[in-house]
């Protein structure tokens, strides 16, 4: 019986993809899709079906992160997340001054206002 039932779980995993999701700092809410699926870091991957999805990363004192991933059947993903603190974070833990957003990270934080 514990044959067939790998064998099953094997032939499954070949219909999905694996996820493996880490945020830096750890404790990120992560989203797929819009639909919550934990926090990291995860004790087990996700499974997506083949497609475009995207994946949203957000932890308090840091700027929303979003990613797009096409998800191919058979693969598996390792999905490293660095997160940015947002200004005010910033502001409160260095006297140091602010320093002007590159257009990446300006377009990130229109993104997390949305």
């Amino acid at each position: 019986m514990q044959e067939q039932a790998e064998a099953a779980l094997k032939e499954a995993l070949t219909k999905v993809m694996t996820l493996k999701v880490t945020t830096v700092p750890e404790g990120a809410q992560v989203t797929v899709d819009g639909r919550v699926v934990g926090r990291t870091p995860f004790a087990y991957p996700v499974f997506l079906a083949p497609g475009v999805h995207w994946i949203d990363t957000e932890l308090e004192g840091h700027i929303l992160s979003r990613d797009a991933i096409e998800a191919t059947a058979g693969k598996t993903v390792n999905l490293t997340v660095n997160l940015s603190p947002s200004k005010a974070e910033v502001a409160a833990t260095t006297d140091a001054p602010l320093k002007q957003a590159s257009p990446v990270a300006t377009h990130v934080a229109e993104e997390a206002e949305r």
